[in-house]
């Protein structure tokens, strides 16, 4: 490398003998192109800066312009605010004409600008008797002005002038004035007035009382008098200022007053005709028109429809003038600066060669990094100071690379290269494979880890494993085992294994197992479904690592003194999602990913062996249970099949008893009339005898209350309701109507009918039909009436007889 770079500097210096002429050609064509550069930008700044100053004129223009005419227009605003107190409603119209004249000849008198001055009423504002203005001499349906005022040369004249103002054609019309309903200033207009062209610019201002149009005031402005106003302005030297009027005519020449109301052609020769499409459009131009340049801005006048353009206009050689004064200075700037350089070029080519050569020698000791480099003190140029520099920061680089090749052969990669800058390439490549070679190292000791913990994993598995299948067919047993052979191999201090259980009064977590330090603990605790850390773990079914216990959660004593647990595990053992047991361990130091995958991977197996030892359990005891129960089965079986004979006989006994009853059934049907029907009185079934005899359908009565059967008796079904629902046996002669309306004599008796529970469900209702009876009963009363009747009288005859013979 150090040969290298003493060989170009050798070259380089033999070169610049050869291009010297081409280095010098090519710095004057920069030199110049770079002046030449430089006056095209300042060139464009001064005229940019010349447009600057000619738009700075235009809006000082208007608003010298828009000040002036909205001060004449205020003069008409102050008189408007007087004349329309004439319109309120609640005052006399007592203004006459004298008075009027007065007010407008001493305005217009006041006011220089003022050409002429008048007002014109709306005829509906005089009621006919107020003022001499309600006279037809001096006012008509038409309209009229009322007074006029004109300033001449001599004085100011008053004249009356009648016009038809209903005219809409006219733009000068009262009908279209009126139109506008707000200030209005019309197009300015030229008049001749002693051999001189005066432009005049008409503004009518309206007179309202609320939305109530009283009439207008209209003055004529002379606006040439803006010419001394403007000529003060400050413009660009050799720039001429012109206002035109919306409609193109010149309003203000501060320059040229003769071009005052003459058109845009005046002052522009061949201008074209869209500019006055332009101006009245109130557009603003900005344009080389020939040789002249055109600056237009549009003044808009302010609360009023109207404005003027001011035009800005300069030759454009006026324009270029400075731009091109900076150009040519430009360029001469550059032929100079150029010379200078080349002198200074040449002495340095001098000076730089010497220094060069004391450089060169010390670049042959770059690359020994046995001897130690030191920067020369003969070097001036700051250009080869820094390659002095550079060369000494890479004599440092080789030494730092000899180190590293050192660290590299005793396997160490926590050093970087960082001699060069952070962007050298050769430095990038260099850190790059140190880093390789770092991260090879890390992967081969990570997959060395990763191995170690994954042999300890399989171990522990088939350690657990193996506790599992030496282990007893007991739970207890089998709980011990898995437990301790699970502490020893974690290396916990304490362990413990609780079996889910569920009882009657809840579920519970019974602590089966527990070890501390390596020996069993004979420990029974018996912790509640959901509550602790235990019962958490119980309900949420998810393993619990605590990194950070309580200093009083627990401590640990042993010979060689008292320590405490920095982890807690707390795994549930499931199968098939079914919670089995919960195994809690502490640990003193912190648990690795590895330790706790070991965790994670037996707790199925655990679960798993403890539901098979269970399963086992079980069904040694349902074994007793069925050898116990064959015996007794056996030992019943005999009995039961006597007790079958028995049952036989008993199905025989009771097919008897049923076709007796339902004989029974058959007979009290056919002599009886039965009803059932629910405890409050709803019809449930009727027999057929009861049907015939009450002369009723059986559709009719399904659902009836038996109060609507017999509302006369309503209180006497009451009472037997009542009694019939206590439990009581309830019987009694009734009288009841057929459907027919016959009366029948009825012997009814109500019994309650009970389910398998007691409750009452319905009512029997069994009555025997007595109207014969009843009838019979009758007829024998009247034949005993008869017969009494029929002794009492034989007694009263024997007794006549037995006088009689007395008497005889």
């Amino acid at each position: 490398m150090a040969t290298n770079i003493t060989k170009r500097l050798k070259a380089l210096l033999g070169r610049s003998y050869d291009f010297y002429l081409v280095y010098a050609a090519v710095g004057f064509v920069v030199v110049m192109l770079i002046a030449l550069a430089i006056g095209l930008v300042g060139r464009s700044g001064k005229i940019a800066d010349f447009k600057e100053k000619m738009q700075e004129s235009t809006s000082n223009v208007s608003s010298v312009l828009d000040e002036t005419i909205m001060s004449q227009i205020g003069t008409l605003r102050q008189l408007s605010q007087w004349f329309v107190q004439i319109g309120n409603p609640e005052l006399e119209f007592s203004i006459d004409r004298s008075q009027a004249a007065v007010l407008l000849q001493e305005t217009i008198s006041s006011e220089a600008d003022m050409k002429s001055l008048y007002m014109v009423w709306e005829p509906n504002i005089f009621d006919g008797k107020d003022s001499e203005y309600a006279h037809t001499a001096f006012h008509d349906s038409t309209g009229r002005f009322i007074p006029k005022f004109d300033k001449h040369a001599d004085g100011i004249v008053e004249r009356d002038m009648i016009r038809n103002y209903n005219d809409n054609s006219d733009v000068n019309s009262y009908y279209y004035i009126k139109s506008k309903k707000d200030v209005f200033i019309q197009e300015p207009r030229i008049i001749r007035e002693s051999a001189k062209n005066l432009l005049v610019m008409p503004v009518v201002y309206p007179l309202h009382f609320g939305t109530k149009l009283l009439g207008v005031i209209g003055a004529d402005f002379v606006i040439n008098n803006l010419n001394q106003r403007l000529g003060v302005v400050s413009k660009p030297e050799g720039c001429q200022l012109v206002v035109f009027s919306s409609s193109g005519r010149v309003a203000v020449s501060p320059d040229k007053t003769l071009l005052i109301g003459r058109g845009l052609e005046a002052v522009l020769d061949g201008a074209p005709d869209f500019y006055y499409i332009k101006f009245r459009r109130g557009e603003e131009i900005e344009q080389f028109e020939g040789n002249s340049y055109i600056l237009t801005r549009t003044c808009n006048l302010s609360e009023v429809n109207a404005h003027f353009n001011v035009c800005m206009i300069c030759d454009e050689s006026v324009l270029n003038k400075d731009g091109n004064t900076f150009l040519f200075r430009s360029l001469l700037l550059g032929f100079v600066t150029y010379l200078l350089l080349m002198l200074m070029i040449m002495l340095f080519r001098w000076y730089y060669r010497s220094q060069v050569s004391a450089l060169t020698e010390k670049g042959n000791d770059m690359a020994n990094v046995d001897k130690e480099y030191t920067v020369s003190n003969r070097l001036y140029v700051p250009e080869l100071l820094k390659l002095d520099g550079i060369l000494q920061k890479y004599h440092k680089t080789f030494v730092k690379i000899r180190d590293l090749n050192r660290e590299i052969e005793s396997y160490r990669y926590d050093d970087v290269l960082d001699t060069l800058p952070a962007s050298n390439k050769f430095q990038q490549s260099y850190n790059n494979m140190l880093d390789t070679l770092r991260k090879i190292a890390q992967s081969e000791n990570e997959r060395k880890t990763k191995e170690e913990a994954a042999n300890w994993v399989s171990q522990g598995i088939a350690a657990i494993n193996e506790a599992m299948r030496i282990g007893s067919n007991k739970v207890d047993v089998l709980s011990q085992n898995i437990l301790m052979t699970l502490v020893r191999y974690t290396k916990a201090i304490l362990g413990g294994l609780y079996i889910y259980s569920k009882e009657d009064d809840g579920e519970y977590l019974t602590l089966n197992a527990a070890v501390s330090m390596n020996q069993n603990k004979a420990v029974r605790i018996k912790i509640q479904k959901g509550v602790g850390l235990v019962g958490t773990c119980a309900v949420e079914k998810m393993p619990i690592f605590l990194h950070k216990l309580p200093d009083d959660y627990i401590n640990v004593f042993s010979g060689l003194g008292k320590s405490k647990p920095r982890t807690l595990a707390i795994l549930p053992m499931l199968y098939d999602n079914e919670l089995i047991a919960i195994i809690e361990i502490a640990f003193i130091s912190e648990l690795k990913p590895h330790e706790i995958e070991l965790l994670n991977a037996v707790s199925p197996n655990i679960a798993s062996s403890l539901v098979t030892v269970r399963i086992n359990e079980q069904t040694e005891q349902l074994m007793k249970q069925f050898r116990s129960q064959a015996d007794t089965l056996a030992q019943n079986e005999k009995q039961m099949t006597e007790n079958i004979d028995k049952l036989k006989e008993e199905q025989n006994r009771s097919r008897e008893r049923e076709l007796e009853m339902k004989g029974l059934i058959g007979a009290v049907n056919n002599t009886m009339l039965t009803l059932e029907f629910s405890p409050t009185g709803v019809l449930l079934d009727a027999n057929e005898r009861f049907v015939k005899t009450m002369h009723y359908d059986r559709a009719e009565l399904q659902g009836v209350n038996i109060m609507d059967l017999s509302p006369k008796a309503a209180q006497e079904l009451e009472v037997m309701l009542s009694q019939v629902n206590s439990g009581k046996f309830y019987e009694k002669e009734t009288q009841r109507l057929t459907k027919n309306g016959e009366v029948r004599w009825l012997w009814a008796t109500y019994t309650p009918y009970y389910d398998h529970n007691g409750n009452i469900t319905k009512i029997l209702y069994l009555a025997t039909d007595i109207t014969e009876h009843k009838k019979a009963y009758a007829q024998l009363q009247d034949n005993i009436k008869d017969l009494e009747k029929r002794q009492h009288k034989m007694r009263l005859e024997i007794a006549s007889l037995r006088n009689e013979k007395k008497n005889d």
